[in-house]
Order: structure tokens, then sequence, then C-alpha cells
């Protein structure tokens, strides 16, 4: 159901409020039975929101150590720069802190803009599921 209920999800616009309505044939109405469903499902959601909120926060937190270790070889490329002779090795070396800064400064945005969005994504999806309205029809 689990499954069920986060690809529906997935297939209605963020902006569009939704209800979970459970139709229930041939049974008598249980309010208890009703309040442990709604508790399990809001649980669920709610362990999922936090998994989310956490990987989010691990992302950022690795975007900001790629740019710090960015920064710190750009500084490393510019320094060095200046205070090397024009020798191959030096050279290399530079080549290597320059083109190093700019792949961490690279996997940092990457993180951040185009690997995190899913996870954005899949938080706003539990967010919304953990507050939706739950009903129960009897038929």
């Amino acid at each position: 159901m689990k499954s069920f209920l986060e690809d529906c999800s997935q297939d209605i616009a963020l902006n569009n409020n939704v209800v979970l309505r459970f139709n229930i044939e041939d049974e008598q109405k249980e309010p208890s039975l009703e309040k442990t469903i709604v508790q399990g499902i809001r649980n669920y959601f709610d362990y999922n929101y936090h998994i989310m909120k956490k990987k989010l926060e691990e992302r950022w937190r690795k975007t900001l150590l790629y740019v710090l270790i960015s920064v710190l070889f750009t500084a490393a490329s510019l320094y060095f720069k200046n205070t090397m002779e024009s020798e191959m090795v030096d050279h290399i070396i530079l080549q290597g802190l320059t083109v190093g800064g700019w792949v961490f400064l690279w996997n940092a945005f990457s993180m951040l803009f185009i690997q995190s969005s899913d996870l954005l994504k899949k938080r706003k999806q539990y967010r919304r599921l953990l507050t939706t309205p739950i009903k129960f029809r009897y038929k």
C-alpha cells in the first residue's frame, strides 16, 4: 500500500491537495481501528520525511565541504603561481591544483542543484502525505 500511495502522489502535482479515502465494504465502523490506521500512515510518512531531511542536510554539508576544498585548491594554486619557478614539475602541480579546485566546485554545484532536486521533491511529497486528510467511507 505504501508504494501505491507514493506512486499515486508522484502523479499528482505538488501544488494540488490530496485526500486519502478508504472505501470499506461489508464492515462495521471501528473508530479505534481507524485511529490505528491513521496513526500508522502518519508515522510512516513522518519517518520518511525525516529521512529525506537528514539526507538533504548531509548533502548540504558535503556541498559546503567541497566548496571549501575548491577554495583551498584555488588559493593554493594562486599562491604557488607567484612563488614557484617555471619548471615543468611546478607547472604540473599548479595545473593539478587549479583543475582540482574546479572539479570540487563543479561537484558542489552538481550536488546542490542537480542531485538534490529529487530529494527535495520527495521530501515535499512526504510532507503533503503526512498532512493530508484521511477519511473512511463505509458501504
